[in-house]
């Protein structure tokens, strides 16, 4: 898996790809994280290379929203590919962490 972060007006896009979040990478996605979710309140993670999760990574994506959340933080997401989007509609996270279909959408958001 590979992080690659770039800064737009504030939010700290966070590209995820390498196609899988799970069990194998979930904690080393976490450490990853842990940087740029105390140096950035507004973060967006384009899942555009992303095409699995499993309970681990949705663990992962939980983790970030908490500490983010903690310092009044917002966390978005967008570019889901449908087997990740039907996971997330699945256990009703799609419930508690905005998603867009495009980047420029979700950005246009905060």
């Amino acid at each position: 898996m590979q992080i690659k972060t770039e800064q737009n007006n504030g939010v700290a896009i966070v590209n995820i790809s390498g196609h899988r979040l799970d069990l194998a990478n979930a904690n080393a996605f976490r450490q990853a994280m842990e940087p740029i979710l105390i140096e950035n309140q507004n973060v967006l993670f384009d899942f555009e290379g992303l095409r699995f999760i499993d309970s681990s990574g949705l663990g992962a994506i939980l983790h970030s929203l908490r500490e983010l959340r903690s310092r009044e933080g917002n966390l978005k997401l967008c570019n889901m590919r449908p087997v990740v989007r039907s996971l997330f509609e699945l256990v009703r996270m799609h419930k508690i962490i905005e998603n867009f279909d495009s980047r420029e959408e979700a950005l246009k958001s905060y």
